[in-house]
């Protein structure tokens, strides 16, 4: 009885948060379809309420994401006139190569992590260059971002290093705080370290892509140049702030003769090791060199993922890595996505402009990066779903911003979006690392550290723009 009753509270938490959410969706549905509202049109009008319920939704998880993510498909094909809205507009992320960029991108983190080649790197930076308990938590953020050019997905990369981590401090002497102070440091890396290259976060990246008119949308290289300054900063600002708030252990033993030790394991290279690296470098070949051959990422990624499945030059992946392709978060994506173009083509997205920020922005930067960032943290915090910010902050920020580059717009939300959060809930990465089966860490601790680093981010931001201004993209 003790036992059920331990879980009671449990349920009925999560339970009142899914019947309240569904209330309020269905309210919010209803009212916004129904209230008179001078300069939308009809279908602006339903595109508003379907999106509103929908984001409700999301945000109290009422469903998950796939079942809520197709009703707002469903709700759009029926109640927009096609004239306004069409399939083309509802459906489009399917019809784009980023959609299969997603799904190379879960078939190759799988392949990579089968492979063994991260997990080599991982030990051979530990056996080498870690001492004390400061070095790993700089390692977790290390590898992160050196495995972001490999593993263009952040959840296989962060279970891979924590794996390894875990291995490694099974004798250290660690308390739990400090242990779940390096599962924090695992995920939370995975925050700057997908920012950094196209493909580092095949899901947000391409989501973030979508909401930028295709004339601006930069290639894989333009995206390095344009955010790798910014990536990196977040990181060292994280890491620097991750020290200081939850300090070092008294005592703390690492044997880095047991890494070296599970590296000699390994021995040298195995052919499955050289296949994969020879087909990872030509993945980023092509990927860098995208603007010279002309073939979208979208398409590189596919040609690297069927080349990896090749006889003799392949044997990398099989039916298996197949599996791990995320429905959920393919409909997620595309519902995210035709939130922002149905709104943008029943001109929801101007009328919320126009009632919720300023008429014109001008060409003033400081205003620009004002607005983003209230806008940003507002949204995210009520919303809880960076994608679902990106979908409403990028189209209607680009309607009063005439003048600036909307892919420096785009990058703007981006950073100032996923480099932000007061609760877990906001940040997925986050979120899947929560608990002692994964990360460790509790809520708490992750709201303590998202809440320290809303000054740090919003500093990042600024510095993005910084950057974006030398390199003549503002």
């Amino acid at each position: 009885m003790a036992a059920g009753g331990k879980w009671i509270p449990l349920f009925w938490n999560r339970t009142c948060r899914r019947i309240l959410g569904l209330c309020m969706a269905l309210t919010a549905g209803v009212v916004l379809w129904r209230l008179p509202l001078d300069g939308l049109s009809l279908d602006g009008q339903k595109c508003l309420a379907l999106s509103a319920a929908g984001i409700i939704l999301w945000a109290f998880e009422v469903f998950p994401l796939g079942y809520t993510s197709m009703g707002i498909l469903m709700g759009y094909s029926l109640a927009i006139n096609p004239l306004t809205a069409g399939p083309g507009d509802i459906f489009g992320f399917f019809t784009k190569p980023m959609a299969y960029m997603i799904i190379s991108g879960f078939i190759i983190a799988g392949a990579v992590r089968a492979s063994g080649l991260a997990r080599r790197l991982a030990l051979f930076l530990i056996s080498r260059y870690i001492s004390d308990y400061r070095h790993v938590i700089i390692c977790c953020y290390l590898l992160s971002y050196i495995m972001a050019v490999m593993i263009p997905q952040p959840f296989a990369r962060a279970f891979l290093i924590l794996s390894i981590m875990q291995l490694l401090l099974k004798d250290s002497g660690l308390g739990q705080k400090h242990a779940a102070n390096i599962g924090l440091a695992v995920f939370a890396a995975q925050n700057g370290a997908g920012m950094m290259v196209l493909t580092g976060d095949s899901s947000l990246n391409m989501m973030i892509l979508s909401q930028i008119p295709e004339a601006f949308r930069p290639s894989w290289g333009q995206w390095l140049y344009y955010m790798a300054v910014p990536a990196l900063l977040t990181g060292a600002c994280m890491c620097a702030l991750q020290l200081f708030l939850f300090g070092q252990p008294e005592t703390f033993r690492l044997d880095r003769g047991k890494a070296k030790e599970e590296l000699d394991k390994l021995k040298g290279l195995s052919a499955q090791e050289i296949r994969m690296m020879v087909w990872l470098l030509a993945a980023v070949g092509l990927w860098l060199t995208d603007t010279i051959h002309g073939i979208d990422i979208g398409w590189v990624s596919v040609g690297v993922t069927i080349g990896m499945a090749l006889p003799l030059v392949g044997n990398l992946v099989d039916g298996s890595q197949i599996k791990e392709v995320n429905l959920n978060t393919l409909l997620f994506l595309c519902a995210s996505m035709a939130i922002g173009s149905v709104g943008t083509k029943t001109g929801m997205s101007s009328f919320l402009a126009g009632r919720l920020l300023p008429a014109h922005l001008g060409d003033s930067l400081a205003a620009l990066f004002l607005v983003t960032g209230a806008a940003c943290i507002l949204l995210h915090l009520l919303l809880g779903s960076i994608m679902a910010v990106f979908s409403l902050a990028v189209p209607a920020l680009l309607t009063i911003t005439a003048g600036v580059s909307p892919l420096a717009v785009g990058l703007l939300v981006y950073v100032l979006t996923v480099g932000q959060w007061f609760f877990p809930y906001q940040s997925l990465s986050l979120t899947i690392g929560l608990g002692e089966g994964e990360g460790g860490y509790s809520a708490g601790t992750a709201s303590r550290f998202g809440l320290a680093y809303t000054v740090p981010s919003l500093l990042c931001g600024g510095a993005a723009m910084m950057w974006w201004r030398l390199v003549g993209l503002l």
